[in-house]
């Protein structure tokens, strides 16, 4: 079994070391960001290419594969959000939590006090 020793440092040393994690961080960060920047801009560049310059019967089917990933997309999440509300529990009335909470105050109150005597 490996034991990880881990030295004590300085605060100016800490201070260094969140620097330097905040760095790698932000290096990988704008690395993605640069990643799905260019992925972006081929997709763009291939689809405009399909619809406008390709074979009209491409173009088309393009066309009809975006849409329908668009209506799915959309009534997709609306039914996900309709299923959610249908199956959610309603929440208990303000009464009832206010009841409740007032039951848990006075059973601390009265512990508070046998605590005490």
């Amino acid at each position: 079994m490996n034991k990880v020793f881990i030295k004590k440092l300085t605060p100016d040393q800490g201070l260094i070391a969140i620097n330097l994690i905040e760095e790698i961080i932000m290096e990988r960060d704008q690395l993605i960001g640069g990643f799905l920047l260019v992925i972006s801009v081929i997709v763009i560049l291939v689809y405009g290419y399909l619809v406008f310059f390709y074979n009209e019967a491409i173009a088309i089917l393009v066309l009809k594969i975006t849409g329908f990933l668009a209506v799915l997309g959309v009534f997709g999440v609306l039914g996900w959000i309709g299923y959610t509300l249908a199956t959610t529990p309603p929440p208990k009335p303000i009464e009832e939590i206010e009841k409740e909470l007032e039951e848990e105050l006075k059973k601390l109150e009265e512990e508070k006090k046998e605590r005490t005597f």
